[in-house]
């Protein structure tokens, strides 16, 4: 019997190990305690995850230990982050416009590369989101940590520390907004943090690299979502992939295989990942259309690994389904090596335990190779490599629509929103109004319209989420300037949403951009924030009698909040007047028609017309 790093290796080099090699990340207490066999307390919980680990898989992307209670801290610079044993997240970050984020990250970058020169890790190069050893002081002591947890874990492993390549530790950190703002007024800044960022990592691989210990590392960044990329491909392949290349090849250089660790939709830069050297490429996530079978025929040079999901099969299946998925899933994509499986994500607190138990299972039982039918192996040659854009080419986080005569102050309203144009925006409304244009028609034929044509393109894969944050940038600028003038002409709004994010959940980039593109369409939003309680939004719809109430969840442990708060607008006698809709990466739409909800709508473009289409169908029946 081959041992984890054998069973692992093997499958990356493409050639078929005893059986079908098993991943994941322990997140789950009754599962940790189920092959631990013990009770988890404070005092024993570092050694039952090491243990639960050992027993049903052969690595862990990352290691956490269920050993404290949800705090809320505040570091030096006044940031503060919610932290629970699994999970971080930033509540409240200290600046408020571009300038005062461009002052923190002056200071970030001088602090990185002094932490470098002292042989230090620094915390303002983290993510804050509980990765392995987010609290260690120095590289050595976090190879230390690593090594103490491995020794623990029975012939299992872990992956090497993530390594971030630097693109997500800096919209997180800046939140997405202001980081998009900012790269728009100040590109060569932003550049030399994310450069700043990736060379600390580079520093990180070199001290703690150690094949025999970590045989395959992870390189991460956040750089799409369920329907396609974040941003567009030039921006990447300027601000992302060069970087990204330099962290896959020290990894290498220092012979450790290595993953490509990114959520969503990555269809349109599989080749540019492939490219730069990567020997797996992950989550192949069901739902963002990254189907296994598809990704091995079209790219067998890979491993693939991540592909069992963990939002809705493992959350909300049977036993029975999880087991069919795993069984036509080895089936499919194990033959002949290359294949390592594994949740999407990790077996979060919302993973039930018999589907956890079940997929761990199945895989060790019937993954045996020799057992199971794999379909046929399929011939493994070289990547193509895409195109770069053309030397000297600017890099656009965002796309661009063809140049258009702007004929008419109207014309020039909606180009500038369209094209994201928020220096010009005020003086262009202002003409428009000192020239008669009425109220109506600048809100109606000037903006609404030009959000709506952001939505279509966005939709279409042309333009990407920093489109959408500048043109509700602009867009805002200009209501500024004609929302206390309604009443005086008589202009009239569509109607009134409250809109927030569901509690537990402080994800709100998503929200955010409904709320935005919402108010360019013409809509009075009341945006309620993030974590909110049911009772928030059920007070909010008591006092603003709006159209509609819209919650945003992207977590799989708090959207069954949802349908709560659908119901406690029945109880309060509210239901029948408000329309509620649902989104978000964890909401499908058979989710959301079971919680009760009106309007599903999968995206910020998609949401605004959907709202519009319902709202019109109810007074429609009025």
């Amino acid at each position: 019997m081959l041992d984890a790093r054998e069973r692992v290796l093997k499958a990356f080099n493409h050639e078929e190990p005893d059986r079908v090699p098993i991943a994941d990340v322990m997140h789950n207490t009754e599962v940790i305690e189920y092959y631990a066999g013990e009770k988890l307390t404070p005092r024993n919980a570092e050694d039952l995850t090491c243990r639960a680990i050992g027993k049903c898989m052969d690595f862990a992307r990352h290691f956490a230990v269920p050993d404290m209670e949800p705090r809320i801290v505040r570091d030096e610079d006044g940031f503060v982050y919610r932290l629970e044993w699994w999970t971080g997240q930033v509540l409240e970050r200290p600046f408020k416009d571009s300038r005062g984020l461009s002052e923190i990250i002056k200071r970030d970058i001088d602090r990185i590369y002094a932490a470098m020169h002292r042989g230090r890790l620094c915390p303002q190069a983290t993510l804050h989101i509980q990765l392995t050893g987010d609290h260690m002081e120095t590289p050595e002591e976090l190879h230390d940590y690593f090594a103490r947890v491995i020794d623990k874990m029975d012939g299992s492993f872990l992956l090497a520390s993530e390594s971030l390549v630097g693109l997500h530790t800096a919209y997180y950190r800046a939140g997405m907004e202001l980081f998009v703002y900012l790269y728009a007024e100040q590109p060569e800044l932003v550049s030399s943090w994310l450069q700043a960022l990736n060379d600390y990592e580079l520093f990180k691989i070199h001290r703690i690299a150690d094949p025999k210990l970590m045989p395959v590392a992870m390189v991460a960044d956040d750089l799409a979502y369920n329907k396609g990329l974040l941003f567009s491909r030039e921006f990447l392949m300027k601000e992302s992939f060069p970087r990204a290349k330099r962290l896959v090849d020290a990894w290498h250089q220092h012979g450790c295989k290595v993953i490509f660790f990114c959520d969503g939709n990555k269809w349109d830069i599989m080749d540019d990942l492939i490219a730069i050297g990567c020997d797996c490429i992950a989550p192949l996530e069901p739902a963002s259309n990254m189907v296994v079978t598809d990704v091995r025929e079209k790219y067998p040079q890979l491993t693939n690994c991540y592909m069992i999901d963990c939002n809705d099969l493992l959350s909300h299946g049977t036993p029975e389904q999880v087991e069919a998925e795993v069984r036509q899933t080895i089936d499919a994509a194990a033959g002949g090596g290359g294949f390592i499986l594994s949740s999407t994500s990790a077996i979060h607190p919302a993973v039930k335990l018999e589907n956890a138990v079940r997929m761990f299972d199945v895989a060790r039982t019937y993954g045996v190779y020799g057992q199971f039918s794999p379909a046929h192996a399929i011939a493994r040659g070289p990547a193509a490599i895409p195109p770069a854009p053309p030397a000297g080419a600017a890099a656009k986080p965002i796309g661009r629509m063809p140049a258009a005569e702007r004929a008419g102050s109207l014309d020039a309203i909606k180009q500038a929103v369209i094209d994201g144009d928020w220096g010009s925006i005020g003086q262009l409304v202002r003409r428009a109004l000192d020239q008669g244009v009425p109220i109506q028609a600048i809100l109606d034929e000037g903006m609404s319209e030009a959000m709506s044509v952001v939505g279509d393109l966005f939709s279409e894969g042309t333009y990407f989420i920093p489109n959408l944050i500048l043109s509700a940038k602009t867009m805002k600028l200009g209501m500024e300037i004609i929302k206390p003038l309604f009443k005086v002409e008589g202009a009239s709004r569509r109607g009134w949403v409250v809109i927030g994010t569901i509690q537990g959940d402080i994800h709100d980039i998503g929200k955010n951009l409904v709320a935005s593109m919402l108010e360019g369409a013409g809509y009075d939003v009341i945006d309620l924030g993030f974590d909110v309680k049911v009772e928030k939004f059920v007070a909010a719809a008591r006092e603003h009698r709006p159209d509609v109430v819209a919650m945003s969840g992207i977590l799989t442990t708090t959207v069954n909040q949802m349908p709560r708060v659908v119901q406690a607008l029945q109880e309060a006698g509210l239901r029948q007047s408000v329309l509620v809709a649902m989104g978000g990466t964890c909401v499908t739409p058979q989710f959301a028609e079971s919680s009760g909800a009106d309007i599903f709508a999968p995206d910020a473009a998609s949401a605004v017309k959907a709202v519009e289409r319902a709202i019109v169908r109810r007074r429609g029946c009025g």
